[in-house]
Protein backbone atom coordinates (compact mmCIF):
# COMPACT_ATOMS: atom_id res chain seq x y z
CA UNK A 1 0.00 0.00 0.00
CA UNK A 2 2.31 2.44 0.41
CA UNK A 3 4.56 1.62 -2.65
CA UNK A 4 1.29 2.42 -4.44
CA UNK A 5 1.01 5.60 -2.42
CA UNK A 6 4.81 6.47 -3.87
CA UNK A 7 4.52 5.55 -6.90
CA UNK A 8 1.10 7.14 -7.72
CA UNK A 9 2.47 10.94 -5.72
CA UNK A 10 5.32 10.21 -8.49
CA UNK A 11 3.46 9.39 -11.60
CA UNK A 12 0.92 11.70 -11.15
CA UNK A 13 2.32 14.90 -9.67
CA UNK A 14 4.01 15.85 -12.94
CA UNK A 15 0.61 15.00 -15.08
CA UNK A 16 -0.67 17.65 -12.87
CA UNK A 17 2.13 20.42 -13.69
CA UNK A 18 1.73 19.63 -17.47
CA UNK A 19 -2.16 20.65 -16.86
CA UNK A 20 -1.88 23.71 -16.01
CA UNK A 21 0.47 27.04 -17.10
CA UNK A 22 2.01 27.28 -14.09
CA UNK A 23 5.93 26.23 -14.02
CA UNK A 24 6.41 22.58 -12.54
CA UNK A 25 6.38 23.54 -8.58
CA UNK A 26 5.01 26.43 -8.82
CA UNK A 27 2.61 27.41 -5.72
CA UNK A 28 -0.59 25.62 -7.43
CA UNK A 29 1.34 22.50 -8.09
CA UNK A 30 2.71 22.74 -4.75
CA UNK A 31 -0.40 23.23 -2.86
CA UNK A 32 -1.55 20.06 -5.12
CA UNK A 33 0.98 17.76 -4.08
CA UNK A 34 1.30 18.89 -0.43
CA UNK A 35 -2.65 17.92 -0.33
CA UNK A 36 -1.70 14.67 -1.95
CA UNK A 37 0.87 14.15 0.66
CA UNK A 38 -0.98 14.45 3.61
CA UNK A 39 -3.30 12.30 2.19
CA UNK A 40 -0.81 9.66 1.43
CA UNK A 41 0.53 10.16 4.87
CA UNK A 42 -2.98 10.07 6.84
CA UNK A 43 -3.28 6.51 5.05
CA UNK A 44 0.17 5.34 6.39
CA UNK A 45 2.53 6.65 4.25
CA UNK A 46 5.84 7.02 6.01
CA UNK A 47 7.99 10.01 4.62
CA UNK A 48 11.10 8.75 6.49
CA UNK A 49 10.69 5.45 5.24
CA UNK A 50 13.65 3.61 2.94
CA UNK A 51 12.28 2.20 -0.60
CA UNK A 52 15.17 -0.42 -1.35
CA UNK A 53 17.61 2.20 -1.24
CA UNK A 54 16.38 5.42 -1.94
CA UNK A 55 14.06 7.76 0.33
CA UNK A 56 10.63 9.54 -0.46
CA UNK A 57 12.78 12.98 -1.40
CA UNK A 58 15.65 10.98 -2.97
CA UNK A 59 12.73 9.75 -5.45
CA UNK A 60 10.99 12.93 -6.04
CA UNK A 61 14.57 14.49 -6.88
CA UNK A 62 15.17 11.60 -9.31
CA UNK A 63 12.11 12.04 -11.12
CA UNK A 64 12.60 16.17 -11.41
CA UNK A 65 9.17 16.64 -9.41
CA UNK A 66 10.10 20.04 -7.86
CA UNK A 67 6.65 19.98 -6.35
CA UNK A 68 7.10 16.98 -4.74
CA UNK A 69 10.32 17.28 -3.21
CA UNK A 70 8.81 20.68 -2.08
CA UNK A 71 5.87 19.03 0.15
CA UNK A 72 8.03 16.70 1.56
CA UNK A 73 10.33 19.38 2.62
CA UNK A 74 7.86 20.85 4.31
CA UNK A 75 6.05 17.84 6.19
CA UNK A 76 9.78 17.05 7.50
CA UNK A 77 11.27 14.66 5.17
CA UNK A 78 14.81 14.39 6.33
CA UNK A 79 17.79 14.94 3.36
CA UNK A 80 19.81 12.02 4.43
CA UNK A 81 22.91 11.27 2.71
CA UNK A 82 23.69 13.31 -0.66
CA UNK A 83 22.02 10.83 -3.02
CA UNK A 84 19.26 13.15 -3.51
CA UNK A 85 21.42 16.58 -4.55
CA UNK A 86 24.23 14.59 -6.47
CA UNK A 87 21.49 12.76 -8.88
CA UNK A 88 20.14 16.44 -9.24
CA UNK A 89 23.45 18.19 -10.15
CA UNK A 90 23.90 15.24 -12.58
CA UNK A 91 20.66 15.36 -14.15
CA UNK A 92 21.15 19.62 -14.22
CA UNK A 93 18.05 19.75 -12.53
CA UNK A 94 18.15 23.70 -11.04
CA UNK A 95 15.74 24.26 -9.23
CA UNK A 96 15.93 20.97 -7.48
CA UNK A 97 19.15 21.84 -6.49
CA UNK A 98 18.27 25.02 -5.00
CA UNK A 99 15.74 23.80 -2.80
CA UNK A 100 18.02 20.97 -2.00
CA UNK A 101 20.44 23.69 -0.44
CA UNK A 102 18.09 25.80 0.71
CA UNK A 103 16.62 22.85 3.09
CA UNK A 104 20.16 22.34 4.00
CA UNK A 105 22.09 19.63 2.02
CA UNK A 106 25.50 19.34 2.51
CA UNK A 107 26.93 20.98 -0.82
CA UNK A 108 29.93 19.03 -0.97
CA UNK A 109 28.69 15.43 -0.20
CA UNK A 110 30.08 13.10 -2.14
CA UNK A 111 28.99 9.57 -3.87
CA UNK A 112 30.31 6.31 -4.04
CA UNK A 113 33.17 7.49 -6.19
CA UNK A 114 34.51 10.91 -4.21
CA UNK A 115 32.11 12.87 -6.66
CA UNK A 116 30.29 16.01 -5.13
CA UNK A 117 27.40 17.46 -6.77
CA UNK A 118 30.27 20.21 -8.52
CA UNK A 119 32.07 17.64 -9.82
CA UNK A 120 29.31 15.68 -10.95
CA UNK A 121 27.31 18.97 -12.88
CA UNK A 122 30.96 20.21 -14.04
CA UNK A 123 31.40 16.85 -15.82
CA UNK A 124 27.71 16.81 -17.81
CA UNK A 125 28.26 20.90 -18.59
CA UNK A 126 25.25 21.83 -16.55
CA UNK A 127 26.85 25.69 -16.25
CA UNK A 128 23.98 26.82 -14.26
CA UNK A 129 24.11 24.15 -11.58
CA UNK A 130 27.71 24.46 -11.46
CA UNK A 131 27.37 28.40 -10.57
CA UNK A 132 25.12 27.90 -8.10
CA UNK A 133 26.71 25.25 -6.10
CA UNK A 134 29.91 28.00 -6.42
CA UNK A 135 27.98 30.93 -5.16
CA UNK A 136 26.85 28.79 -2.19
CA UNK A 137 29.96 27.81 -1.21
CA UNK A 138 31.05 24.55 -2.87
CA UNK A 139 35.04 23.29 -2.65
CA UNK A 140 36.30 23.92 -6.42
CA UNK A 141 39.48 22.10 -5.85
CA UNK A 142 37.99 18.58 -4.02
CA UNK A 143 39.27 15.62 -5.34
CA UNK A 144 37.44 12.07 -5.89
CA UNK A 145 38.62 9.10 -5.67
CA UNK A 146 40.68 9.21 -9.04
CA UNK A 147 42.49 12.44 -7.83
CA UNK A 148 40.58 14.59 -10.25
CA UNK A 149 38.97 18.24 -9.56
CA UNK A 150 35.89 19.68 -10.83
CA UNK A 151 37.61 21.32 -13.36
CA UNK A 152 39.49 18.27 -14.20
CA UNK A 153 36.00 16.27 -15.33
CA UNK A 154 34.70 19.00 -16.97
CA UNK A 155 37.97 19.60 -19.36
CA UNK A 156 38.10 16.04 -19.83
CA UNK A 157 34.34 16.41 -21.11
CA UNK A 158 34.94 19.54 -22.91
CA UNK A 159 32.84 21.67 -21.43
CA UNK A 160 35.77 24.70 -21.42
CA UNK A 161 33.38 27.14 -20.31
CA UNK A 162 32.91 25.61 -17.31
CA UNK A 163 36.67 24.93 -16.55
CA UNK A 164 37.11 28.63 -17.06
CA UNK A 165 33.98 29.35 -14.47
CA UNK A 166 36.20 26.92 -12.02
CA UNK A 167 39.33 28.75 -12.91
CA UNK A 168 38.04 32.12 -11.92
CA UNK A 169 35.83 31.11 -8.75
CA UNK A 170 39.44 29.29 -7.36
CA UNK A 171 41.25 32.29 -8.10
CA UNK A 172 38.58 34.71 -6.13
CA UNK A 173 38.81 31.83 -3.19
CA UNK A 174 42.40 32.47 -3.25
CA UNK A 175 42.34 36.04 -3.08
CA UNK A 176 40.01 36.18 -0.40
CA UNK A 177 42.53 33.82 2.11
CA UNK A 178 44.95 35.96 1.39
CA UNK A 179 43.40 38.91 1.99
CA UNK A 180 41.77 37.45 5.57
CA UNK A 181 45.16 35.33 6.25
CA UNK A 182 47.89 38.63 5.23
CA UNK A 183 49.86 36.11 3.12
CA UNK A 184 50.37 33.75 0.34
CA UNK A 185 51.96 31.61 2.46
CA UNK A 186 49.43 30.60 4.74
CA UNK A 187 48.79 26.85 5.97
CA UNK A 188 45.64 25.16 5.17
CA UNK A 189 45.28 21.65 6.69
CA UNK A 190 48.88 21.07 7.38
CA UNK A 191 49.75 22.30 3.60
CA UNK A 192 50.64 25.41 2.22
CA UNK A 193 48.16 27.00 -0.86
CA UNK A 194 50.83 26.64 -3.11
CA UNK A 195 51.67 23.35 -1.78
CA UNK A 196 48.12 22.13 -2.41
CA UNK A 197 48.13 23.99 -5.74
CA UNK A 198 50.81 22.18 -7.07
CA UNK A 199 49.57 18.69 -5.88
CA UNK A 200 46.39 18.63 -7.77
CA UNK A 201 48.30 20.21 -10.86
CA UNK A 202 46.32 23.48 -10.94
CA UNK A 203 49.22 25.84 -12.70
CA UNK A 204 46.86 29.07 -13.03
CA UNK A 205 46.57 28.80 -8.93
CA UNK A 206 50.14 28.27 -8.82
CA UNK A 207 51.29 31.57 -10.61
CA UNK A 208 48.48 33.28 -9.22
CA UNK A 209 50.30 32.55 -5.90
CA UNK A 210 53.48 32.77 -6.79
CA UNK A 211 52.44 36.26 -8.03
CA UNK A 212 51.12 37.07 -4.98
CA UNK A 213 54.27 35.98 -2.75
CA UNK A 214 54.00 32.52 -1.99
CA UNK A 215 57.48 31.57 -1.14
CA UNK A 216 58.17 28.90 -3.91
CA UNK A 217 60.56 26.29 -1.96
CA UNK A 218 58.42 26.59 2.08
CA UNK A 219 57.19 23.60 3.79
CA UNK A 220 54.30 23.96 6.27
CA UNK A 221 56.20 23.63 9.34
CA UNK A 222 52.54 22.84 11.52
CA UNK A 223 52.81 20.12 13.52
CA UNK A 224 52.15 17.13 11.44
CA UNK A 225 52.16 19.40 8.58
CA UNK A 226 52.66 19.05 4.84
CA UNK A 227 56.86 18.80 4.76
CA UNK A 228 56.92 18.47 1.01
CA UNK A 229 58.13 21.23 -1.15
CA UNK A 230 55.18 22.04 -3.97
CA UNK A 231 57.41 20.99 -6.27
CA UNK A 232 57.30 17.36 -5.04
CA UNK A 233 53.76 17.70 -5.28
CA UNK A 234 53.46 18.18 -8.98
CA UNK A 235 56.49 15.77 -9.62
CA UNK A 236 54.71 12.72 -8.09
CA UNK A 237 51.34 13.88 -10.07
CA UNK A 238 53.14 13.83 -13.13
CA UNK A 239 52.15 17.89 -13.47
CA UNK A 240 54.73 19.34 -16.10
CA UNK A 241 53.63 22.10 -16.62
CA UNK A 242 53.57 23.02 -12.76
CA UNK A 243 57.21 21.16 -12.58
CA UNK A 244 58.21 23.60 -15.21
CA UNK A 245 56.92 26.51 -13.89
CA UNK A 246 58.64 26.01 -10.25
CA UNK A 247 61.56 25.30 -11.93
CA UNK A 248 61.33 28.96 -13.37
CA UNK A 249 61.19 30.16 -10.69
CA UNK A 250 64.04 28.56 -8.94
CA UNK A 251 61.76 25.63 -7.13
CA UNK A 252 65.65 23.67 -5.52
CA UNK A 253 65.30 21.09 -7.88
CA UNK A 254 67.36 18.34 -5.08
CA UNK A 255 65.58 19.11 -2.30
CA UNK A 256 64.36 16.07 -0.18
CA UNK A 257 61.79 15.45 2.09
CA UNK A 258 62.31 14.47 5.86
CA UNK A 259 63.02 10.88 4.45
CA UNK A 260 65.85 12.28 1.91
CA UNK A 261 63.52 11.73 -1.32
CA UNK A 262 63.80 13.85 -3.90
CA UNK A 263 61.21 15.18 -6.65
CA UNK A 264 63.19 13.14 -9.46
CA UNK A 265 62.65 9.92 -7.26
CA UNK A 266 58.91 10.89 -6.51
CA UNK A 267 58.37 10.86 -10.37
CA UNK A 268 60.52 8.17 -11.39
CA UNK A 269 58.59 6.20 -8.65
CA UNK A 270 55.15 7.42 -10.30
CA UNK A 271 56.83 6.63 -14.14
CA UNK A 272 56.42 10.17 -14.97
CA UNK A 273 59.05 10.10 -17.96
CA UNK A 274 58.36 13.53 -19.29
CA UNK A 275 58.89 15.00 -15.40
CA UNK A 276 61.86 12.72 -14.98
CA UNK A 277 63.40 13.91 -18.32
CA UNK A 278 62.99 17.68 -17.33
CA UNK A 279 64.31 17.36 -13.78
CA UNK A 280 67.71 15.85 -15.45
CA UNK A 281 67.89 18.36 -17.15
CA UNK A 282 67.61 21.18 -14.41
CA UNK A 283 70.15 19.26 -12.89
CA UNK A 284 68.73 16.13 -10.68
CA UNK A 285 71.41 13.95 -12.30
CA UNK A 286 73.86 15.19 -9.69
CA UNK A 287 72.27 13.46 -7.13
CA UNK A 288 71.17 10.25 -9.61
CA UNK A 289 73.13 7.18 -7.89
CA UNK A 290 72.12 8.36 -4.17
CA UNK A 291 70.33 6.06 -1.98
CA UNK A 292 67.43 7.01 -0.12
CA UNK A 293 65.06 5.94 2.96
CA UNK A 294 62.30 3.37 2.74
CA UNK A 295 64.28 0.43 1.19
CA UNK A 296 68.10 2.07 0.36
CA UNK A 297 67.07 2.36 -3.67
CA UNK A 298 68.90 5.05 -5.86
CA UNK A 299 66.25 6.55 -8.47
CA UNK A 300 67.64 3.71 -10.80
CA UNK A 301 66.67 0.45 -8.68
CA UNK A 302 63.23 2.34 -7.86
CA UNK A 303 62.47 2.78 -11.78
CA UNK A 304 63.44 -1.05 -12.55
CA UNK A 305 61.03 -2.25 -9.31
CA UNK A 306 58.50 -0.42 -10.53
CA UNK A 307 58.65 -1.23 -13.74
CA UNK A 308 59.10 1.72 -15.61
CA UNK A 309 61.14 1.04 -18.78
CA UNK A 310 61.26 4.53 -19.98
CA UNK A 311 62.27 5.43 -17.07
CA UNK A 312 64.81 3.14 -16.89
CA UNK A 313 66.22 4.58 -19.96
CA UNK A 314 66.28 8.00 -19.47
CA UNK A 315 67.95 7.36 -15.97
CA UNK A 316 70.45 4.99 -17.94
CA UNK A 317 70.98 7.83 -20.62
CA UNK A 318 72.00 10.20 -17.62
CA UNK A 319 74.61 7.98 -16.71
CA UNK A 320 73.17 6.25 -13.96
CA UNK A 321 75.66 2.94 -12.55
CA UNK A 322 73.88 -0.52 -12.91
CA UNK A 323 75.48 -4.19 -12.54
CA UNK A 324 78.11 -4.62 -10.31
CA UNK A 325 78.57 -0.91 -9.60
CA UNK A 326 74.61 -1.45 -8.05
CA UNK A 327 73.23 -4.65 -6.30
CA UNK A 328 70.66 -4.70 -3.59
CA UNK A 329 71.11 -6.28 -0.48
CA UNK A 330 70.94 -10.24 -1.29
CA UNK A 331 73.27 -8.78 -4.21
CA UNK A 332 71.39 -8.98 -6.81
CA UNK A 333 71.89 -5.89 -9.92
CA UNK A 334 68.98 -4.69 -11.50
CA UNK A 335 68.83 -7.05 -14.41
CA UNK A 336 68.30 -10.17 -11.51
CA UNK A 337 65.80 -7.73 -10.38
CA UNK A 338 63.71 -7.02 -13.45
CA UNK A 339 63.88 -10.41 -14.36
CA UNK A 340 62.82 -11.80 -11.08
CA UNK A 341 59.78 -9.55 -11.34
CA UNK A 342 58.97 -10.44 -14.63
CA UNK A 343 59.37 -6.70 -16.20
CA UNK A 344 59.97 -7.51 -19.52
CA UNK A 345 60.67 -4.05 -20.91
CA UNK A 346 63.06 -3.19 -18.54
CA UNK A 347 64.65 -6.29 -18.84
CA UNK A 348 65.39 -5.40 -22.94
CA UNK A 349 66.28 -1.92 -21.57
CA UNK A 350 69.22 -3.15 -19.46
CA UNK A 351 70.15 -5.98 -22.09
CA UNK A 352 70.64 -3.07 -24.80
CA UNK A 353 72.39 -0.85 -22.40
CA UNK A 354 74.73 -3.72 -21.97
CA UNK A 355 73.77 -5.38 -18.89
CA UNK A 356 76.29 -7.94 -17.54
CA UNK A 357 74.22 -11.50 -17.96
CA UNK A 358 74.91 -14.35 -15.16
CA UNK A 359 73.23 -16.94 -16.63
CA UNK A 360 72.95 -18.86 -14.09
CA UNK A 361 71.51 -16.89 -11.70
CA UNK A 362 69.24 -15.53 -14.51
CA UNK A 363 67.68 -18.44 -15.30
CA UNK A 364 66.93 -19.32 -11.43
CA UNK A 365 65.26 -16.00 -11.21
CA UNK A 366 63.51 -15.52 -14.21
CA UNK A 367 62.20 -19.12 -14.73
CA UNK A 368 61.25 -19.62 -11.00
CA UNK A 369 59.41 -16.77 -11.06
CA UNK A 370 57.60 -18.15 -14.09
CA UNK A 371 58.67 -14.89 -16.33
CA UNK A 372 60.07 -17.32 -19.52
CA UNK A 373 59.50 -14.52 -22.05
CA UNK A 374 62.09 -12.49 -19.26
CA UNK A 375 64.34 -15.57 -20.10
CA UNK A 376 64.50 -16.01 -23.24
CA UNK A 377 65.10 -12.24 -23.83
CA UNK A 378 68.54 -12.94 -21.80
CA UNK A 379 69.18 -16.27 -23.90
CA UNK A 380 68.61 -14.04 -27.31
CA UNK A 381 71.04 -10.94 -25.72
CA UNK A 382 73.39 -13.98 -25.28
CA UNK A 383 73.82 -15.31 -28.97
CA UNK A 384 73.43 -11.67 -30.60
CA UNK A 385 76.03 -10.89 -28.11
CA UNK A 386 78.20 -13.65 -28.95
CA UNK A 387 77.48 -12.84 -32.77
CA UNK A 388 78.78 -9.90 -32.86
CA UNK A 389 81.81 -10.80 -30.60
CA UNK A 390 82.80 -13.14 -33.36
CA UNK A 391 82.28 -10.40 -36.09
CA UNK A 392 84.15 -8.12 -33.97
CA UNK A 393 87.26 -10.41 -33.73
CA UNK A 394 86.96 -11.73 -37.35
CA UNK A 395 87.02 -7.85 -38.75
CA UNK A 396 89.92 -7.08 -36.22
CA UNK A 397 91.94 -10.59 -37.71
CA UNK A 398 91.25 -9.04 -41.27
CA UNK A 399 92.36 -5.62 -40.13
CA UNK A 400 95.54 -7.40 -38.87
CA UNK A 401 96.17 -9.59 -41.81
CA UNK A 402 95.48 -5.85 -44.19
CA UNK A 403 98.63 -4.17 -42.44
CA UNK A 404 100.52 -7.43 -42.54
CA UNK A 405 100.24 -7.45 -46.60
CA UNK A 406 100.42 -3.74 -46.62
CA UNK A 407 104.19 -3.69 -44.67
CA UNK A 408 106.12 -7.08 -44.65
CA UNK A 409 103.48 -8.92 -47.04
CA UNK A 410 103.03 -6.45 -50.04
CA UNK A 411 107.13 -5.98 -50.19
CA UNK A 412 107.43 -9.80 -50.75
CA UNK A 413 105.37 -9.45 -53.45
CA UNK A 414 107.54 -7.10 -54.85
CA UNK A 415 110.63 -9.09 -54.64
CA UNK A 416 108.99 -12.02 -56.08
CA UNK A 417 107.40 -10.09 -59.01
CA UNK A 418 108.07 -10.76 -62.68
CA UNK A 419 110.85 -8.01 -63.78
Amino acid sequence: MKKMFLLAGILLMPLLCIASDEPAGGEAAFAAALAELDTQIADGFDINEDQEGLFPLDLAAFGDDLARLRALITRGAPIIGGTALCQAALEGYLPIVETLVAAGANINVFDARGRTPLHLAASRGHSAVVEKLITCGADVETLDNDGRTPSHLAAEAGHSAIVEVLRVALLNWLEARIATLGNADVADGGSTLLQLAAERGNLAAVEFLIARGATVNKISYEKDGNDQPALHHAARGGHLAVVEALIARRACVNEGDRYCFTALQKAVYRGHAAVVELLLAHGAGSYIDERRHGGGLTALQQAVVAGHAAVVKLLLAHGAKFDAHLKDGVGYTVLHKAAALGHLAVVEVLLAHGASINLSILRAVAIGGGHHACFAAIEAAIVQRAQWSDAREGWCIGVARAVQQQSGGGGSAGAGGPL
